[in-house]
């Protein structure tokens, strides 16, 4: 059971680390969805800032092909100017009339000028736009190439928890494998165990039964033995008798060994010649003899069976009482060993054990405490106070309980005599102990509470209504 609770252990730590891997790649693969999701938000801006690009291209040409028909207005309107000035100097008369013109022509050709310094400047910015659009679409180029090796290291170690993950789940399977070959083990024991504790319990009722028939064939061989009495005073009696009507001494017995039929037939021949000499005789005498010979002999066979039978009984007693005191005594030396274990957790610097009465069958002998406690001499159990005697009890209940632990325990007010120190001791007691054993403790010790892992409460919200009330730490 103990391997079987370790590889139950084993398993839910493989089940959790298999679990936190799962959980791993699930968040690798939300990563890796992620960072696709980002891969083609990029390429969107990357195809989005081709196409401004594009378009800035064109806005670029169309510019570009603006300035060179602009060029060209301007060097016609050059010419026009120098046309102008030259019918100016010509027609120095006509100046005043034509000033205005010229005012105005100067002043397209201002904001010509004006306008192709603006279309230079718009060109040149656009220039240094595709310029910074070109570098950004490089750190993007280099960041999907980054997010792609980031990528790919990603699907590698997903590959690697996928086959770590196949060999966690064919480890779980085997253990799987081993825990049912475990169970199935477990399983033939415990039938084996009820067999064994069935063939007990027969043995048991035998035991009783011979006891009973052996209580019985006594008293059955006490009443034969007052038949067998009465029948020796009336043998002796019927002796007498014939000694004194018949002035002959005959033997009292039956003869069971050496016995000669012949010669036996002569001296009944012999004997009824002398009867038939002395006269009338009793003539059931001989039948009376033969019921009575008959009766002393199947009494005789009765305790002859009887003295057999009590014997097996006495060697089957004997045996279950070697066999009882052998597996006393080997439980009581383990008992032994651990109460001085757990006595010392609880007692620092102190010593306990536990003895036998001296001389005494171990199956009937009483059990002796003796405890030395730091500061104090040997005592026995009676000695101590309330605290030392709680203590050494639960000390007894925890040293068998690592011989044959139990599956179910219930304490009922057992730390009232403790303070808060020995309370401390007996809650990490029952934290070690919890690990086979489930305890339910009944306290109103708020350091036990505060160590249980579940607590329950009655209480009574309505007069003669009681409700429970639980609560868990984790």
């Amino acid at each position: 059971e103990q391997h079987l609770e370790s590889f139950k252990q084993q398993s839910e730590q493989h089940n959790q680390q298999a679990e936190e891997l799962q959980k791993k790649k699930f968040e690798l693969e939300k990563q890796e969805h992620q960072l696709q999701y980002e891969i083609k938000k990029l390429q969107q801006e990357m195809a989005a800032t081709q196409q401004h690009m594009d378009a800035l291209r064109k806005q670029n040409d169309l510019l570009q092909k603006e300035i060179e028909s602009n060029s060209l207005h301007l060097k016609d309107l050059q010419k026009a100017l120098n046309a102008l000035e030259r019918e100016t100097i010509e027609r120095t008369s006509e100046y005043e009339r034509q000033s205005e013109a010229m005012e105005a022509l100067l002043e397209e050709v201002q904001k010509a000028r004006l306008l192709s310094n603006n279309l230079r400047n718009q060109y040149e910015n656009r220039l240094l736009d595709i310029q910074r659009t070109e570098q950004a679409i490089g750190e993007l180029r280099t960041e999907i190439e980054r997010k792609k090796n980031e990528i790919d290291t990603i699907i590698k170690t997903l590959k690697q928890i996928d086959v770590e993950s196949q060999k966690r789940k064919q480890q779980q399977e085997n253990l799987w494998a081993q825990r049912d070959q475990l169970e199935d083990a477990k399983q033939k024991v415990e039938q084996k165990y009820h067999e064994l504790k069935v063939k007990i319990i027969d043995l048991e009722k035998q035991t009783r039964e011979y006891r009973r028939q052996h209580d019985s064939t006594v008293e059955k061989s006490k009443q034969l033995e007052l038949k067998i009495r009465e029948n020796e005073l009336k043998a002796e009696s019927i002796r007498e008798h014939i000694l004194n009507e018949y002035s002959v001494d005959v033997e009292v017995g039956i003869p069971f060994q050496d016995f000669n039929e012949k010669e036996a037939e002569e001296r009944i021949e012999t004997l009824r010649l002398r009867i038939k000499n002395m006269g009338q005789v009793n003539p059931l005498a001989v039948q009376e003899y033969e019921e009575e010979k008959e009766r002393f002999d199947f009494l005789t066979k009765q305790r002859d069976d009887l003295l057999q039978a009590e014997k097996s009984l006495m060697e089957t007693i004997d045996k279950i009482n070697k066999t009882a005191r052998k597996q006393f005594m080997d439980t009581f030396n383990q008992i032994k060993v651990n109460f001085e274990k757990v006595f010392k957790s609880f007692f620092e610097n102190g010593e306990g054990t536990i003895d036998l009465e001296e001389g005494a069958d171990p199956l009937e002998a009483d059990i002796e405490f003796k405890i030395r406690t730091k500061g104090k001499q040997l005592q026995t159990l009676t000695l101590l106070s309330t605290g030392e005697k709680t203590l050494t009890a639960i000390s007894l209940l925890f040293a068998i309980y690592l011989v044959k632990p139990s599956p179910f325990c219930i304490l009922d007010e057992v730390d009232a005599p403790l303070d808060d120190v020995n309370v401390k001791r007996f809650t990490e007691a029952l934290k070690e102990f919890s690990k086979n054993t489930q305890f339910i403790v009944v306290t109103h010790n708020k350091r036990t509470m505060e160590a249980a892992s579940t607590l329950y409460g009655v209480t009574m919200e309505e007069e003669g209504v009681s409700k429970i009330v639980s609560v868990k730490f984790n």
